[in-house]
């Protein structure tokens, strides 16, 4: 993880209109609230943040279906759709060291 930093997330769902915004300290805790939280309908972003810099956001919406799509937003945006929450949450433990996209899916540039 980059040194001191930390990550913003703000988490929603389609059956509630309440929304979670939180700040966690490290990864660990990011990946813990994915994998327990993370469910079709649901809406997740992630940002890491320091030192006044915005490190770059993972975006991740679960249709009702429970396909995702995910947003890499860096200096530009990248995207894919169409992953298992599996492969979304493989992406999500890759990105939080380092803010970088998973290479074994295919990004396609917004």
């Amino acid at each position: 993880m980059r040194p001191d930093t930390h990550f913003e997330i703000e988490f929603e769902t389609s059956e509630s209109s309440d929304r979670v915004v939180a700040q966690l300290q490290n990864a660990a805790d990011v990946l813990a609230f994915a994998k327990s939280k993370l469910r079709p309908g649901s809406e997740l972003l992630v940002a890491c943040l320091g030192h006044g810099t915005d490190y770059g956001n993972l975006i991740f919406a679960f249709d009702a279906s429970g396909s995702v799509s995910l947003r890499a937003l860096e200096h530009s945006g990248f995207a894919v759709h169409g992953v298992s929450k599996e492969q979304a949450l493989e992406a999500l433990e890759y990105w939080l060291p380092a803010q970088e996209r998973l290479p074994s899916l295919e990004w396609a540039e917004e």
